[in-house]
């Protein structure tokens, strides 16, 4: 076979080592670089953070900000090989902006477009899954859920298949205040006010008796209109080793499926089914839109989510304090209320 050395190098690498990097001067007294502005490190081997990240954020890598995208073990040689050399700012809840200098002002529905607008809320599904032993252990889950401001907070560990979830003779689902107040009870009013309904089935026989619960996420309140961030589950992937805060037996699998009306249709306009056997290999059935909405839910191919918009697109966003100054006839925190006289 013909071997081009010119096509396949002995020593592939798309960036060869230079002295500071190309990117700085080097002392030959000292053997230390003067890197040019905008690096720094041992050989100028990285990019700084704007401003410092105005003293807001964390100058951090790239593959420390998204590490399920740069995820490459031979970096050097892909695409992916600034991973470690490149860095930005990931901004502390409430700020933002490229340097963290701006702050973020509250969010909300523009109070003059959900008027016979063809809008919905959010609604997030929660399955789980725990083994149905004779012992009847009790198993337990969290919710993480990032707010507007960039903020993210974790629930208390929550039983699955509380009693007061617990699903009456006749009925398909029930409310949940189990899940509903953990969530409500989030710091600084993350979610202020949600409706949780609960549809426990038991699969299986045996050894491989499982009871797998589904909670369907509502959130009801004008603080959190429009799409909102997906709920994380069991964001600590291991509750039982020694030390852990709190300790607890946690359920087998949890996963969250975005469910919300404009969820159910594609660019087509064709209604969809939710299959979750993949992970959930015991229901095989697939999912409708009104099991999990309700028979009277009416979204359709054109439905959208509400208005989440900075001020409620109905006032001006000060950066410098975070707060909102309304157009007339408006008022509230995100300028999300209309007065009676506009």
């Amino acid at each position: 076979m013909l071997f081009r050395s010119d096509l396949y190098p002995k020593r592939p690498n798309f960036n060869q080592y230079t002295e500071c990097s190309s990117r700085g001067t080097c002392d030959y007294a000292t053997g230390e670089c003067k890197c040019f502005d905008g690096f720094e490190g041992r050989g100028c081997r990285r990019t700084t953070c704007p401003n410092g990240c105005s003293g807001h954020g964390r100058c951090l890598s790239n593959m420390d900000i998204n590490p399920n995208q740069y995820m490459s073990f031979n970096y050097p040689n892909d695409q992916m090989w600034d991973q470690k050399r490149t860095q930005s700012c990931k901004c502390d809840r409430g700020y933002t902006g490229y340097d963290c200098n701006s702050r973020i002002c509250p969010f909300g529905d523009d109070p003059t477009s959900d008027c016979g607008e063809n809008s919905a809320g959010d609604v997030q599904l929660i399955v789980t899954k725990s083994p149905a032993d004779s012992e009847n252990k009790d198993r337990y889950f969290t919710l993480s859920f990032t707010d507007m401001f960039g903020g993210t907070f974790t629930t208390r560990p929550i039983l699955d298949h509380a009693p007061s979830c617990a699903l009456a003779a006749g009925e398909t689902f029930t409310p949940c205040p189990e899940v509903q107040y953990a969530l409500m009870d989030l710091p600084n009013f993350a979610i202020p006010e949600v409706e949780v309904d609960a549809f426990p089935i038991t699969a299986g026989a045996g050894g491989a008796k499982t009871s797998t619960s589904m909670y369907t996420v509502q959130f009801t309140d004008s603080s959190n209109a429009g799409k909102q961030n997906t709920l994380t589950c069991e964001l600590v992937s291991d509750s039982t080793v020694n030390g852990a805060q709190p300790k607890y037996a946690s359920v087998t699998a949890c996963k969250v499926y975005n469910v919300g009306g404009p969820e159910w249709f594609d660019d087509s306009g064709d209604e969809l089914k939710l299959d979750i056997a993949a992970t959930f290999a015991e229901l095989t059935t697939k999912y409708e839109r009104k099991f999990f909405l309700g028979t009277a839910n009416t979204a359709n191919a054109g439905t959208t989510y509400e208005d989440f918009q900075p001020c409620s697109s109905k006032g001006d966003c000060d950066a410098a304090t975070g707060t909102c100054t309304c157009n007339a006839g408006h008022y509230g925190e995100a300028c999300e209320k209309q007065s009676t006289y506009y």
